[in-house]
Parts: structure tokens; sequence; C-alpha cells
């Protein structure tokens, strides 16, 4: 909970810019499975996008399912 709240907290003190930039990225990664969300953060695109801790933002919140809107919603079997 407190690594959550680091995040978040992270993720707030971006500039909005980088925060929209970071929204639509969780957006695209929350579609993929965990091997190929890997493969996007390290792709050369994200690379040139985001920093270092840009991506190791959307890595963590993307492993935990954490959005920066809040948890994602477990899927109904």
């Amino acid at each position: 909970q407190q690594r959550v709240h680091q995040m978040f907290q992270q993720f707030r003190g971006l500039p909005p810019e980088r925060r929209q930039a970071l929204s639509n990225a969780f957006r695209q990664l929350e579609s993929m499975g965990p091997q190929e969300r890997q493969r996007a953060l390290d792709s050369p695109d994200y690379r040139s996008n985001f920093s270092d801790e840009e991506r190791g933002l959307l890595r963590g919140m993307s492993n935990i399912g954490i959005t920066p809107a809040g948890p994602s919603p477990t899927p109904q079997q």
C-alpha cells in the first residue's frame, strides 16, 4: 500500500503534459499481457518518449493493476 501511495505521489508530481502522456500509455498497456507489456516498455518507442523514471512508474503501476485513475477493475468470469 505504501508503494502504491508512492507511485501516485510520483505521478501527481509530474507536469500535466507528462501525466497525460503516461495516462495514454497506461490505457495502451492495460490491454496487453505481461510479456507484451514488458516488450513495449523496453521498445525504442517507449525509451524515446518516456524517461527511465516514467517507464518505471508505468511498469510498477501496470504490474500491480492500478492506473492513474485508481485500481483496474477485476475482470468478471
